[in-house]
C-alpha cells in the first residue's frame, strides 16, 4: 500500500513569465473565440445578446488575467458574483450560467494549446497552464453561482412582499381603485377576476 503522504496533490505552480509573454498577444482572439462559442449555445432572445457579450468580455478578460497571474487581481473582486446576479436577472438558469464557464474554459484552453504548440512552448509548461487555468475557472464559476443564488433569493423575497401587499389591499376597507389593485396584481403575475369577492 502506498504511503498516504504520497497521495497529496501539490498546489498548482504558476506558469512561467515567458509563457505569459508568448501567449498574451493571442488573448484578444482567444476571448473572441470563447464569446462566439458561448453565444452559439445561448438560447436567450436576440435583444439580450449585446449585454451578454459585454458581460462575457469583462468576465473572460478578468479570467485570463487570473489564469496567467500568480496572484489574483485585487480589483473587481466581486465581478463574477455580479455577473452571476446579472444572468439570474436575465432569466437564465444556473445550468446555463455554469455552461458559460465550462464552454469558456474549454474554448480558451483549446486555443491556448494551439497557440502555445505553434510557438514551441514545452508540453510541461502547457500542462501547468491547464492546471492553474481550470482551477481558476472553477473558483470563478463558484463566485458566479453564489451571485446567481443571491439574486434569486432577493427576487423571491421581493415577490413575497408584493404578494403580501396585494392581499393587504384586497382586504382593505374601503378597497383602493380597481386600477391600483390591477397594477399590484400584475406585478406578481396575477390576473384579478372582476367578480372577486370575499365572504
Amino acid at each position: 500500500m502506498l504511503p498516504t503522504n504520497n497521495l497529496a496533490t501539490p498546489d498548482p505552480q504558476p506558469p512561467p513569465a515567458e509563457l505569459r509573454a508568448a501567449l498574451m498577444p493571442a488573448v484578444p482572439l482567444i476571448v473572441d473565440a470563447a464569446i462566439a462559442a458561448i453565444s452559439g449555445h445561448d438560447p436567450a432572445p436576440d435583444h439580450s445578446q449585446v449585454a451578454l457579450e459585454r458581460n462575457l468580455r469583462r468576465g473572460l478578460s478578468d479570467a485570463v488575467d487570473r489564469w496567467f497571474d500568480t496572484v489574483s487581481p485585487s480589483t473587481e473582486t466581486d465581478l463574477h458574483f455580479a455577473l452571476g446576479r446579472a444572468q439570474a436577472r436575465a432569466g437564465r438558469s444556473l445550468d446555463e450560467l455554469m455552461s458559460f464557464y465550462r464552454i469558456a474554459a474549454q474554448t480558451m484552453w483549446r486555443r491556448l494549446a494551439e497557440v502555445g504548440t505553434a510557438a514551441g512552448i514545452e508540453p510541461p509548461d502547457l500542462y501547468r497552464l491547464a492546471e492553474t487555468g481550470f482551477g481558476c475557472v472553477d473558483e470563478l464559476s463558484t463566485q458566479a453561482a453564489a451571485g446567481f443564488a443571491d439574486e434569486q433569493s432577493h427576487r423571491s423575497g421581493a415577490s413575497r412582499s408584493r404578494r403580501s401587499e396585494l392581499v393587504r389591499l384586497l382586504l382593505k376597507d374601503p378597497q383602493p381603485a380597481a386600477s391600483v389593485l390591477a397594477a399590484t396584481a400584475h406585478a406578481v403575475g396575477i390576473e384579478l377576476s372582476p367578480t372577486l369577492a370575499f365572504f
